[in-house]
């Protein structure tokens, strides 16, 4: 240890008893002098622990503001503690607890923390590079505009962390948990995302560039026109290298490449894949059922969606999603309870043969005769007296006109499409 205490603003007393309980390796000296003197919050302030060597000691609720610990070696509890400007370049604090511990402007470069479990903690604006979080547990912990160059968070459980606006060049999160992290606004560049979890994290106005993704698993991820990808990696080290510019079309890029039973499985539903639309009222939802079955007789794939809004998803996107998948699109518009104004947003942009069927006596909602109208691939409306003279006649009335539809949407694909109107 360094004997400049020049910046020691702590109590004597309880620097003396942590230094002897370190000069003599023996941790229960600090730890039973501190409960025989009922000292709940050691004044430590500006201490210079630099080199020292501290194991089972227990620094809960610890007032080390602008401390040093250099290099120093410790395995301690440190929940409540501040460590606000503290030095601690260099330190090894292995299997440390820091549950809701404050180190905001610590320099924390080379420091590590393997196997630390951090709770909830506060390292906003530290000085992070080339520290190692190996291991750790940092739920809930914040590393807002902190510098984390070179860090490394192997195997790191950071569940719902904050990263916001920090600075992340060659840090290492191969197989790290970022389960709902908050990275708004955080740089990545270089860095190993390899198998790390990227689930309902968000990503908004963050730069992910330059970065290993091989086997990254990224879902539900909140963005928006400020998230730039550029330049990542989507093959394994030992394969030929592949870029995509967007983590979640990376995992589906893999895929293809990698798994002909995907590549199968994704042809089959380009050629036999059918969107079933309409309402999952128990009359309604009996016809779909019906149709369904006998599509799958026929050798389709159908999929049915209820027109009713789902909680957990924007209806339009994910009708526009299936109905890219699909070969055509059968909508019954018996009774809807609203017009579906989401497929006036899809029949636009899909090229794909659109089948109204509806009951018998009823009649469509008032926008639909503007579709038929406007758009071509949007057929002639088929009604039906029954569900059995609907399943009977499905072939003729429904498949037939569909793929003749299919045909000539085909063979004029490079001809500027006609309404219905210029016929």
């Amino acid at each position: 240890m360094t004997s400049d205490r020049q910046t020691f603003i702590g109590d004597e007393a309880h620097l003396a008893a942590l230094l002897e309980s370190a000069r003599t390796n023996d941790p229960s000296r600090w730890n039973s002098w501190r409960q025989a003197n009922n000292i709940e919050r050691p004044d430590l302030r500006g201490a210079d622990l630099s080199n020292v060597v501290l194991h089972d000691v227990n620094l809960q609720f610890a007032n080390l503001s602008h401390a040093i610990l250099e290099n120093a070696r410790l395995s301690a509890t440190l929940d409540h503690a501040r460590l606000d400007h503290a030095r601690l370049s260099g330190a090894r604090m292995w299997n440390c607890r820091l549950d809701e511990t404050q180190l905001v402007h610590a320099d924390c470069r080379r420091s590590q923390f393997r196997g630390s479990r951090i709770v909830a903690s506060n390292f906003a604006h530290a000085t992070l590079e080339n520290a190692d979080f190996e291991r750790c547990y940092l739920e809930d912990t914040s590393f807002d505009d902190a510098d984390l160059s070179g860090a490394s968070f192997y195997q790191a459980d950071l569940w719902m962390a904050f990263l916001r606006h920090a600075t992340m060049t060659n840090v290492n999160l191969r197989g790290a948990n970022l389960h709902g992290a908050k990275l708004t606004g955080a740089t990545l560049t270089n860095c190993d995302l390899r198998r790390a979890v990227l689930v309902d994290s968000d990503i908004q106005g963050t730069t992910f560039s330059n970065c290993d993704i091989y086997g990254v698993s990224a879902w539900g991820l909140t963005r928006d026109e400020g998230t730039l990808q550029q330049n990542l990696r989507v093959s394994a080290k030992e394969d030929a290298p592949l870029y995509v510019d967007d983590l979640e079309v990376a995992q589906f890029v893999h895929l293809m490449v990698c798994n002909p039973r995907i590549r199968d499985v994704i042809d089959t539903i380009s050629r036999k894949g059918v969107l079933i639309l309409g309402r999952f009222t128990p009359e309604r939802k009996a016809v779909l059922d019906g149709l369904r079955t006998r599509f799958r007789d026929l050798g389709y794939v159908p999929m049915i969606f209820d027109f009713e809004k789902p909680a957990q998803r924007d209806f339009e996107e994910t009708v526009k999603i299936l109905a890219g998948l699909s070969r055509f699109v059968v909508v019954d518009i018996t009774n809807p309870s609203s017009s579906p104004l989401e497929i006036h947003a899809t029949v636009p942009e899909y090229l794909i043969p659109f089948v109204p069927i509806i009951a018998l006596g009823e009649k469509p909602f008032s926008m639909f005769d503007g579709l038929q109208q406007r758009f071509y691939w949007v057929l002639d409306t088929v009604e039906y007296p029954s569900e059995a003279a609907l399943i009977r006649n499905l072939e003729d009335k429904v498949i037939r006109p569909a793929l003749e539809m299919e045909a000539r949407i085909m063979k004029g694909r490079t001809a500027r499409p006609v309404t219905r109107l210029e016929e």
